[in-house]
């Protein structure tokens, strides 16, 4: 049960001028006489905060009054306030709360407030403008308690100024040099608004095309059967956009091309990780794949009839392997480097 007030007065409201002012007092609704009050200690100051207790006071309206007096034995006029005193007790506490802009959406409707259960309530939150326009705009709060009592609404008016948060996307790679084929290249992304990505040619594809803040794509390149070409990967985001370039050359991309009596095939990545790919364009029928190391020793061979055949070559020490391919019209030969 809560039985106290709190009062705040301003001393210099009292017309005794030209001396120190030495008593101050208080009652409630009768007037016990001069110097009869309760008296209220302080030191010289513009303002005193007072603590009143209410425990012995009944409920309802009353008159709170204050009265000071001089060195001279001069008392001021009488200043009154009114006040309530309630029992808080057993009242349901409060559990939520709202707020809105401008047009009343509707009792609950409003933007949640996170809060703690209390029975008094006195915190701060961040409201969030996003879709606002600028100008003048009021912002209306109410709460709530247990039992689903809201309150009336408390209103305060603000500008909206124009403060934008700029664009902003950032990759981390902005050049690629010669991937071999089938060669994916990540791209970071970092950025505070939606993006999207495209490529100038179809040989180098874009997985996602789009995203949103941060993340990555993905970039692969194809086989390149012809001299060196380029590709231009433009990511956008709101204002802002970022390129990455790729230069792919024959000579440079990881690949190996063998060709005799108009027959050929590819042979990459070269130097390779672990998986070697070969790809054969104009060699129809059985052809036997084997593979030596530089003492002559065989290390791997595989029969096949199909155009496209991976081997792998993970567990293999590092250093340079000779690949022959045979078939029923001619023998070709390459040189394999293992990482």
């Amino acid at each position: 049960m809560k039985h106290t007030i709190v009062c705040l007065f301003l001393l210099m409201q009292f017309a005794l001028k030209a001396q120190n002012i030495t008593v101050a007092e208080y009652f409630l609704d009768t007037d016990p006489g001069k110097g009869n009050g309760t008296a209220i200690s302080f030191t010289p100051a513009t303002d005193i905060a007072l603590s009143i207790p209410l425990s012995t006071v009944s409920k309802g309206f009353h008159v709170f009054y204050v009265r000071v007096k001089d060195s001279l034995n001069h008392w001021s006029h009488l200043q009154s306030a009114p006040i309530y005193n309630s029992d808080f007790s057993g009242l349901p506490n409060l559990n939520k709360a709202e707020y809105f802009f401008d047009t009343d959406p509707g009792v609950g409707k409003g933007t949640s407030i996170l809060m703690n259960p209390a029975d008094n309530i006195n915190q701060t939150f961040i409201a969030s403008l996003t879709g606002l326009s600028l100008g003048q705009h009021k912002i209306y709060i109410r709460i709530a308690d247990s039992l689903n009592q809201w309150s009336l609404l408390q209103a305060d008016s603000f500008t909206a100024t124009g403060v934008v948060v700029p664009d902003s996307l950032l990759l981390n790679i902005d050049t690629i040099f010669s991937p071999f084929a089938g060669n994916v290249s990540s791209i970071t992304v970092s950025s505070n608004r939606s993006w999207t990505v495209v490529s100038n040619q179809t040989w180098a594809t874009v997985n996602p095309i789009s995203g949103s803040g941060n993340g990555s794509f993905a970039i692969t390149s194809a086989f390149n059967t012809g001299t060196e070409r380029n590709a231009l990967i433009t990511a956008s985001a709101g204002t802002v956009t970022k390129n990455v370039y790729i230069i792919q050359n024959r000579n440079t991309t990881g690949l190996n091309y063998l060709s005799d009596n108009n027959e050929s095939y590819a042979v990459y990545p070269n130097p390779s990780f672990g998986i070697l790919t070969l790809e054969f364009y104009k060699l129809s029928g059985n052809k036997i794949i084997q593979l030596f190391d530089l003492s002559g020793k065989l290390m791997l061979e595989t029969h096949t009839e199909n155009t496209n055949i991976q081997l792998n070559l993970e567990g293999f020490a590092k250093g340079i392997y000779l690949l022959k391919v045979y078939t029923d019209t001619n023998n070709l030969s390459t040189k394999i480097i293992v990482e």
